[in-house]
């Protein structure tokens, strides 16, 4: 394992391309536990460790037809949409 010099600059760098990161199954739950219990998209976002403009995009592109976030619905658009990318 290579020796890290700067560990503060490394874990800068790896806390940066975390929040980049796709959304998981389980942060998609939380997303839809917290919006349902009222939590504002910045709050949300803190809590999960991601840029409030992903918690956004998230609930603005997964919507259901009724413009309803659930984390379920959310994860199958997310499968999909991989699967279809991966083509």
């Amino acid at each position: 394992m290579p020796r890290i010099e700067n560990w503060e600059k490394f874990l800068t760098f790896e806390v940066e391309n975390m929040k980049k990161a796709h959304l998981t199954q389980e942060q998609r739950y939380t997303i839809s536990c917290l919006k349902k219990q009222g939590y504002t998209q910045s709050v949300i976002a803190k809590i999960i460790g991601k840029d409030k403009s992903v918690i956004s995009r998230e609930l603005k592109r997964n919507a259901n037809l009724k413009g309803k976030y659930f984390f379920e619905y959310a994860q199958d658009v997310a499968q999909i949409l991989c699967f279809c990318l991966q083509m």
